[in-house]
C-alpha cells in the first residue's frame, strides 16, 4: 500500500509538472465556452460520461457503466486549481467521484466506490476532449443488498475519457 501511494505523489507532482507554459496555445477559455461534453470512459469500468463546467474551474461529472453483468452509476466534482493569465487547451486537475454499482451474476452484489484522481484535461477548440487520470479507488462490495460491506479494497487504477464538448 505503501508503494501505491508513493507511485500515486510521484504521477501527481509530475502531471503538476507537466502544466507549464509551453501548452499555451491561444487566449481563449475553452472551458466556459465549451462547457458540455459527452465522453466515453475507458477505465477500470467501461460507461458513457456527462460532465458540465460550473466555472473554468470546477466540473461536474455523471458516468453510467455498463459491462456483461455490471452496471452502475458515478457522480464526480473535479476542480482545476490553476488560474491563468492565458487559457490553455491543457489543465491538471484533482477530483472526487462517487459511485453505486451492482454485478448480477450467481447473486446480486452491490458496490459502493469512492475513487480520488489526479489528471490532465485537453480540450481542442474544435470540441475533441481527452483525460487521462490516476488515483486510488476505495470500494466495498456487499454480498446482498442489506447486508453490512464484507469486502473493503484500495486499488489504484487508471482512467481514460475521450469524447466531444459543445
Amino acid at each position: 500500500m505503501k508503494n501505491k501511494f508513493s507511485l500515486f505523489v510521484l504521477i501527481a507532482l509530475l502531471l503538476i509538472l507537466i502544466q507549464s507554459n509551453s501548452f499555451s496555445q491561444d487566449y481563449t477559455n475553452v472551458r466556459t465556452e465549451r462547457r458540455h461534453s459527452i465522453s466515453v470512459n475507458l477505465g477500470w469500468v467501461p460507461g458513457f460520461t456527462y460532465d458540465v463546467f460550473l466555472n473554468s474551474h470546477f466540473n461536474l461529472e455523471a458516468n453510467m457503466s455498463f459491462a456483461l453483468f455490471f452496471g452502475g452509476i458515478k457522480s464526480g466534482l473535479y476542480y482545476y486549481p490553476f488560474r491563468y493569465k492565458k487559457d490553455k487547451r491543457w489543465a491538471t486537475y484533482v477530483g472526487v467521484k462517487y459511485g453505486i454499482s451492482y454485478v448480477a451474476y450467481y447473486d446480486v452484489t452491490l458496490i459502493r466506490s469512492l475513487y480520488v484522481p489526479v489528471g490532465i484535461h485537453y480540450i481542442s477548440f474544435r470540441g475533441f476532449n481527452f483525460s487521462i487520470d490516476c488515483g486510488l479507488l476505495s470500494y466495498t462490495k456487499n454480498e446482498a443488498f442489506f447486508k453490512e460491506g464484507t469486502d473493503k479494497q484500495v486499488l489504484f487504477v487508471p482512467n481514460i475519457k475521450i469524447g466531444y464538448r459543445f
